[in-house]
């Protein structure tokens, strides 16, 4: 995950992208000029498209996402533009590759929540018991409105932040 942080940082430095909540837009423009990127209607179960043909960039990210969800779809493809470039080149052709997915979720986490900004936000990890639950909530709802996130994103990037490994 090191790789992807450090990848991420760059982007956004690279943007001037230096407080959240971080512009996806303008990571794609400063680094991807020509890059056109839209809003369609996907299939069921599809959030973004990335199409990579002679040197031009496309990102379709499905019109049916809350704003949220949309800035994450897009950190999602600019994941697989920065790693998977070379294997997105066919347009049309899909590709799932799980480690890959894997690794443009993580970069998109990173680059909207980087887990130094998240921490200095949390006051109170998930709850063991019920009692706490709701005002643990009540932190998730408040931070991913800091980042212009979806909650369930900032509630999986502090458990995560919270497992022994990383503590």
């Amino acid at each position: 995950m090191v790789e992807v942080a450090v990848v991420a940082e760059a982007l956004r430095s690279y943007a001037g992208q230096v407080v959240p909540p971080f512009n996806v837009y303008r990571i794609i423009e400063a680094r991807w000029p020509d890059a056109v990127i839209t809003g369609r209607d996907l299939p069921d179960g599809i959030e973004e498209i990335l199409c990579l043909a002679k040197d031009r960039i496309l990102i379709v990210y499905a019109r049916s996402l809350s704003t949220a969800d949309r800035r994450f779809a897009i950190a999602h493809a600019i994941g697989h533009l920065v790693f998977d470039a070379d294997e997105c080149r066919h347009c049309g052709r899909v590709v799932v590759d799980p480690a890959r997915e894997i690794r443009a979720d993580d970069f998109a986490r990173e680059l909207l929540v980087p887990d130094r900004a998240l921490l200095n936000r949390v006051v109170m990890w998930p709850p063991e018991d019920d009692g706490d639950h709701d005002f643990y909530l009540d932190q998730v709802d408040m931070i991913a409105s800091g980042f212009h996130v979806p909650p369930h994103l900032i509630d999986q990037r502090i458990r995560l932040l919270r497992t022994p490994a990383r503590m």
